[in-house]
Order: C-alpha cells, then structure tokens, then sequence
C-alpha cells in the first residue's frame, strides 16, 4: 500500500488489536495481528506521523486465562508500536483489565513524557492538541474493572474524572481531542455504551470547545456528530489483515480537520476543535 506525504500534523489512530495465540473466531484474526499492527507501524514511519493514539484492546487472552502469557502479548504490541519512533499514547480498554489488575497493566506500557507514572486518565498537550485521556474501566458504583471483575458491559466514567474533565476542556491551551476506548455517543441499554454517557456529552458540549472524541470497542468503524461534538470510531484492526489493515489518519491544521481511514475505518471532514 502506498501513502503519499501531507503538510500538517499527523496522528496514527489504532484500536482494538486484540493480540493472543488463539485461531481466528468470530471474524477476529488474533494471531495475524503483530503482522498487521507492523503494516500500520510502517505507514506511520513513511508518513512521519507525529504521534500513535492506541484507543485499547491491544491485547486478549488465553481460555483459561493466563496472566503470564498475556503480560508477553502486552509487551509484543508495545514494542511494535514503539518501532514507528513516536510517542504512543493509551487509552486503557476492558482487555487491558480481563485477567490483569490495572496498575499491572500500566507497568507493561510507556505512555509520552509528561504523562505521570501510573495515571490511566490524563492531560497531554503534543502535536499542537491538546489530549484529554478517559478510563472508563469502572462500574457505577465505582468499582474498578480489574481482573474477575472486568463486567466489560458496565463501563462507567467516575463523577470525580468528569469534573476533571469539564475543567480541563475549560482550560486547555490547543484543540482539545478525547480520547476513550468505549462508545460516548451511544446510550444504554447498547452493550458498548459508557453507562454515564449522557452525561459526559452533557460536559463536552457545554464546553464550547467543540471537542473531537476519538474511540473504538464496537469494532466497526463510525463517524457522527452529536451537539456539536465530532465522536470519530475506529475500526478494529483485528477484524483486518496486513494487505489491508483498519486503522485512521488525523490531519489536523487550522480551519479544518481531516480523518483519513483505511480498511473499515471511515474518513471524515469537520471543523476544528476551538483553542
């Protein structure tokens, strides 16, 4: 596949890897993954992107589960996805926490200077954006997904990371971008929604902002806007293959921003988020 170069800033957008040893089910190819992870990786080297936005599920798990194996899964992703040699930032999917505790999940990972040690959620000012990172690996009552408790279907957004966010939408210095694995645009009783959805629109739009959210964990790409907010979905690079890897491109630059998707992702035009 070939790539032509673009003038402003690049962001490669990833999700849902899935790596494990396990034969293809359910239309996922686990074990092709790295090779197709690797296909990514290299279009992002000859892009010269300027940052990877990883949005979760990097890896899956053995039946039974086995921590020790899903740990080397964890490490294999990382690795490629450092070989672009550009910061990579995570968002934590249910994956991360399926038979791991979050903290030991967080130790398998380098997210980009300036990012504390151990954070899950965070801010990031790079690339002339500003990064607004969401863990919603929580149920509604706070308790955290970690391992024999992930209940992938009740991903919640804590009260204290909405005010955080709301204050920091307020405050970022550049366009602000979020970044999540769940869905913020769908409303339960679907399955892929954040529990709390509602009312973290309810935050993004009366921001002023006009933030993009970027996600994935449905698996099928999507692009829609929803009160003035841009939720932009990737699709699941599993459900690909090396020859045509699903996976997206963020061209941002004043005035208008572009998303670029390959294989099942979509591509999509809208204004810029307002610095």
């Amino acid at each position: 596949m070939a790539y032509g170069p673009w003038d402003p800033p690049r962001i490669g957008l990833v999700s849902d890897i899935h790596y494990c040893e396990a034969p293809d089910a359910i239309g996922r190819h686990y074990r092709l993954a790295p090779a197709t992870l690797q296909a990514v990786v290299c279009a992002c080297r000859e892009i010269r992107v300027a940052a990877i936005v990883e949005l979760g599920d990097m890896k899956d798990q053995d039946d039974p589960p086995d921590p020790a194996r899903t740990r080397t899964y964890a490490r294999r992703i990382e690795g490629l996805l450092h070989e672009a040699g550009v910061p990579v930032i995570h968002a934590l999917g249910n994956h991360e926490v399926d038979c791991l505790e979050k903290p030991e999940f967080l130790e398998l990972i380098r997210e980009p200077a300036g990012v504390p040690a151990g954070a899950a959620h965070f801010r990031l000012d790079l690339a002339g954006v500003t990064w607004l990172v969401l863990d919603a690996n929580f149920r509604p009552d706070g308790t955290a997904l970690t391992r024999g408790h992930e209940f992938w279907t009740d991903p919640t957004l804590p009260a204290d990371q909405i005010e955080w966010l709301e204050r920091e939408l307020a405050a970022a210095s550049a366009p602000p971008v979020v970044v999540i694995h769940q869905r913020l645009d769908l409303d339960p009783p679907n399955e892929f929604a954040v529990r709390n959805s509602a009312a973290v629109r309810d935050v993004l739009e009366r921001s002023g902002r006009s933030p993009l959210v970027v996600q994935g964990h449905t698996h099928v790409g999507d692009a829609r806007v929803l009160g003035g907010v841009v939720y932009y979905t990737v699709a699941a690079l599993v459900d690909s293959t090396p020859d045509d890897p699903s996976w997206a491109l963020l061209e941002t630059g004043r005035g208008t921003w572009r998303i670029r998707g390959y294989g099942r992702s979509p591509s999509f035009e809208f204004p810029a988020p307002r610095a």
